[in-house]
């Protein structure tokens, strides 16, 4: 009997030694993955494999008869605000990125003929469309834009059409592209009784630090870009570098910020073309908002 207790406090022991120091437990010359490796990431193998396996879910779209009413906006996400910086950093380094920002993995994808992109010659300061041409006559040339700049250095390779693009051009483009222009749905299912917002469509919008212009690069429709989004892990916090998140779900749970540039008006017009000062454009935002946020409520009114 005493033998047994004893055995048994021993077992006791050293679960209590194991639980306060879990990294007693982890042999760094063995096979077994470790918990963070040398540059402080995690490296529980199970959670990254849930990320790479991921596959965002399929939107279901509505039938027609019960979309009984829909608003198509046109939004800007500024990437010089706080709270979109995930989305900004971090640069690009080299022509071989690692570490991925919002553009550069759009940019690689189409690049690498994985993302198809359509081209969008309206500047932003002008009359942005509130509907993207997604055609055949109207695909990217990745390199359009590049051929502008003298000092835009790139090479294709002639065999499978693929570019590479040189370090400075890579960096140049990634840090100019401060905004993204968000085509935006929202619509009220009158089979579920609910309202519902989705993204459409998303253009990166490029500032050229040199002379000041700004131009859009090209729009890729969101539902093709979501299944990248969702292998690629973003950073979105310096407080909790354990907090596992994919860009997907940045867009999905709108840890984003972003302010209405256009609505689908008759007139076709953004708000800044009607609008004198900032403080008029800021009340029509706020009314057009709480139009949509309020049709819900106003719909079960009586």
């Amino acid at each position: 009997m005493k033998k047994s207790s004893l055995i048994l406090g021993l077992l006791i022991a050293s679960v209590c030694v194991f639980a306060q120091n879990p990294f007693s437990r982890l042999d760094y010359n063995s096979n077994q993955p470790v918990l963070f490796d040398s540059l402080g990431n995690i490296s529980d193998t199970s959670r990254v494999e849930r990320i790479e396996s991921n596959i965002p879910p399929v939107t279901i779209n509505p039938r027609v008869d019960d979309v009984v009413w829909s608003k198509v906006v046109l939004r800007v996400l500024d990437l010089t605000e706080k709270q979109n910086y995930p989305l900004y950093f971090p640069l690009p380094k080299d022509s071989i990125v690692t570490d991925l920002n919002l553009f550069t993995l759009m940019y690689g994808k189409i690049l690498n003929k994985e993302l198809i992109a359509y081209q969008d010659t309206v500047n932003l300061g002008e009359s942005a469309p509130i509907v993207p041409h997604f055609s055949t006559k109207n695909i990217c040339d990745p390199a359009y834009f590049l051929r502008s700049k003298e000092d835009f250095k790139y090479y294709v390779n002639p065999d499978n059409g693929k570019m590479t693009i040189e370090s400075y051009t890579y960096y140049t483009l990634a840090a100019g592209v401060t905004k993204y222009l968000l085509q935006e749905v929202w619509f009220f299912d009158k089979s579920t009784s609910q309202i519902h917002q989705k993204i459409l469509a998303i253009c990166p919008v490029y500032f050229d630090f040199t002379d000041g212009r700004q131009s859009n690069l090209f729009w890729v429709p969101f539902d093709k870009l979501r299944v990248f989004l969702s292998q690629e892990i973003i950073n979105a916090s310096s407080r909790n570098n354990a907090q596992l998140m994919t860009y997907d779900d940045f867009f999905a749970q709108n840890q984003y910020s972003s302010y209405l540039f256009k609505d689908n008006n008759i007139y076709d017009r953004t708000l800044q073309s009607y609008l004198v000062n900032v403080e008029e454009v800021k009340k029509e935002q706020s009314r057009i908002e709480s139009e949509i946020l309020n049709f819900e409520q106003d719909l079960w009114e009586y």
